[in-house]
């Protein structure tokens, strides 16, 4: 599916270029929850991000839609503690489904224990909540946002089609919100490029960080991957030269356009994973078995099971295809920098 900020068939995920041209990436956030809301059916569906202090993280607030209740609830919660033990996952090393895919939590809200959890009284109990859907969205490394729909008790689960349909629009979603973020960094006085780019491949507006980026060869590279994007062909967060790009179809009164945020390129294993697990990985993306690759390397078979366990969290892939696929994506990502 060809990654957009509108859903099949509805004018939704819409970022209007007004929006664009005061550079508002909160209003997009905002925007990317209601219309998430909408598709899923969802009562309330939310954003949120992070930060640390010392060994704690908080709550850096975030974007909540569907009634007064949850913004409130939302807005009572900034700056709050967040608990790993009890959400079971942290930001620093989440497991590779939850970022890889949308997943219900409604056998997780049920049991026990989680029932016992100050979470669940201060926010599920309080709002109703009996199923929700979830996500965690990087930038590179850096955690970006978890991102959720959740719905009452007097809703229906959410269905395992409707979780597929969410899946299909994963790469769009995370496009948007790592565009969105770049709009909201710029307002923090960073200097992220960003192009508007019409439908026939014409050019209409960039930053001043763009101007600066821009040459003739990159123009048509960036032109290229807006139209190979546009024909459903084309990755919605590719590498135009040394740059990686995230595109987003905005829909607004004067005709379709295309954001294209740019940032620094960098390779998806970059400081990430240990030189022995980049071996490892490599050996395993070409096909070599854990004795095969313990043989080569000099270690034990248990040994290369870890790091591949390792290597698969850090690269949100769960199997040896994925690794492979991952791996060609990103051709320079086992260089030591």
């Amino acid at each position: 599916m060809t990654a957009r900020l509108t859903m099949e068939g509805a004018a939704r995920l819409r970022v209007s270029l007004e929006t664009l041209g005061s550079e508002d990436g909160a209003e997009c956030r905002a925007r990317i929850s209601e219309a998430l809301q909408q598709e899923t059916h969802s009562d309330y569906f939310c954003q949120f991000g992070l930060y640390r202090v010392r060994n704690r993280f908080h709550y850096m607030g975030g974007y909540a839609t569907g009634s007064e209740d949850i913004c409130a609830t939302w807005s009572s919660h900034r700056d709050a503690e967040f608990f790993p033990s009890q959400a079971r996952w942290s930001p620093e090393d989440p497991p590779a489904e939850y970022r890889s895919k949308f997943s219900s939590l409604r056998p997780t809200l049920a049991s026990a224990r989680f029932l016992r959890t100050a979470l669940y009284d201060t926010f599920y109990r309080r709002l109703g909540v009996h199923d929700q859907v979830r996500t965690l969205v990087y930038d590179g490394p850096f955690f970006l946002a978890w991102v959720g729909g959740l719905r009452r008790s007097d809703q229906p689960p959410y269905s395992g089609p409707e979780v597929a349909r969410l899946n299909s629009i994963l790469p769009t979603l995370r496009a948007a919100i790592r565009a969105a973020d770049q709009l909201q960094k710029s307002e923090l006085g960073e200097a992220p490029a960003h192009v508007v780019v019409q439908s026939n491949g014409r050019v209409e507006w960039l930053s001043a960080a763009a101007h600066r980026w821009m040459d003739e060869e990159r123009k048509e590279a960036l032109v290229s991957a807006v139209r190979r994007f546009d024909s459903r062909a084309g990755n919605p967060s590719p590498v135009i030269w040394d740059s990686q790009a995230d595109i987003v179809r905005l829909d607004g009164n004067q005709g379709v356009r295309y954001l294209v945020s740019l940032r620094p390129h960098h390779p998806v294993m970059r400081r990430r994973l240990t030189p022995r697990q980049k071996e490892v990985a490599s050996l395993a993306a070409n096909g070599a078995a854990n004795k095969e690759i313990a043989a080569e390397l000099g270690i034990s078979p248990h040994t290369v099971r870890q790091h591949l366990k390792a290597t698969y969290r850090a690269l949100a892939v769960t199997n040896r295809i994925e690794l492979r696929r991952e791996l060609n994506q990103h051709p320079h990502g086992q260089e030591d920098r």
